[in-house]
């Protein structure tokens, strides 16, 4: 690592010491987002009284779950509805028979 030296006449908000600061690169990717609720302060007490470690994991596992299965069935939905909208095309003995007359 490189350090760099400033003088404090560079940065006169500073007092008249010199500063050293290390050079380094840090790459930050998050893929973590907020998502904040509001709850009955009866329940924020219930929570608060629990002191559980684990309760903001346990928390975060239960929407992954819900949101996922809530995909799942909105995409069951969209399929369904494609599924009905479809026009009947051949039978499928049919083409399974003619396949096993070419062989």
């Amino acid at each position: 690592m490189e350090s760099i030296l400033f003088s404090c006449s560079d940065y006169p908000a500073y007092a008249p010491q010199k500063i050293q600061i290390t050079k380094c690169i840090h790459i930050i990717m998050s893929t973590n987002s907020v998502y904040s609720i509001r709850i009955d302060s009866r329940v924020r007490k219930i929570i608060d009284e629990l002191d559980d470690p684990s309760w903001h994991d346990e928390v975060r596992a239960f929407i992954e779950r819900l949101a996922r299965e809530k995909r799942k069935a909105q995409l069951l939905e969209r399929a369904r509805k494609l599924h009905k909208e479809m026009e009947e095309g051949v039978p499928a003995a049919g083409i399974i028979r003619e396949d096993r007359d070419a062989r």
